[in-house]
């Protein structure tokens, strides 16, 4: 499984919108996965493309 259970952290509250499609794969995964909220898959989501993007990684070690 490539999400792991939410641990408990302070959010801040966004507005986002997806296409219907996406939203009911979202819930469905969420649902397999045994994940509670949808911003979690959303946050691990991101944090899984951050951390395989090589040319992202490239450009965030231009900028340090």
């Amino acid at each position: 499984m490539l999400i792991m259970p939410q641990p408990n952290e302070e959010k801040t509250q966004i507005r986002i919108r997806v296409s219907e499609a996406v939203l009911k794969e979202i819930e469905e995964y969420c649902a397999w996965a045994d994940i509670k909220y949808k911003d979690y898959f959303i946050e691990q989501a991101c944090k899984y493309i951050f951390n395989s993007d090589s040319d992202w990684k490239e450009f965030k070690k231009k900028q340090e």
